[in-house]
């Protein structure tokens, strides 16, 4: 697998040195790694990117967020069934396209797991912005008879 600096400079973020630490970490995480580590082009991305500060309001850090986003954006484009993509036998028509538009994976998590409670938006941690959510609220439900023939 490519290295932690391998991963940075794909998503356009600067390359560490051991000079200073990276502007997403703090001191002592960094120090921890130039103890480690013989050379910045040997950190794995995996020790990296955990002691990456959580950007943006999220959970994980930069880079890990990149590859989440470029993730996310290949699986999408490349399913030529994705939902969103339209105007080819099976697409869905306008009402079932709008009823899936508005779900969240928040609420497919509520629904096929044992949690009680999930944040509107779960790539970003709960605040007052985004509160958790009781997985009974009826916000959550989906009408399935868009979809009987």
């Amino acid at each position: 697998m490519p290295s932690y600096n391998h991963f940075r400079q794909y998503c356009g973020l600067p390359i560490v040195n051991f000079n200073s630490p990276p502007a997403d970490m703090l001191q002592g995480a960094w120090n921890v790694l130039r103890n480690t580590y013989g050379n910045p082009a040997d950190i794995d991305l995996f020790s990296g990117g955990l002691h990456e500060l959580p950007a943006n309001g999220g959970i994980s850090g930069a880079t890990f967020q990149c590859i989440k986003r470029f993730q996310f954006y290949r699986l999408k484009y490349g399913d030529r069934y994705f939902v969103t993509h339209g105007n080819q036998d099976g697409s869905f028509n306008p009402a079932q396209l709008n009823a899936l538009m508005n779900r969240r994976l928040s609420d497919v998590i509520c629904q096929n797991s044992i949690n009680r409670y999930a944040q509107k938006n779960v790539f970003y941690a709960p605040n007052p912005n985004n509160p958790q959510v009781a997985c009974t609220d009826p916000s959550r439900n989906m009408n399935l008879n868009l979809f009987l023939p």
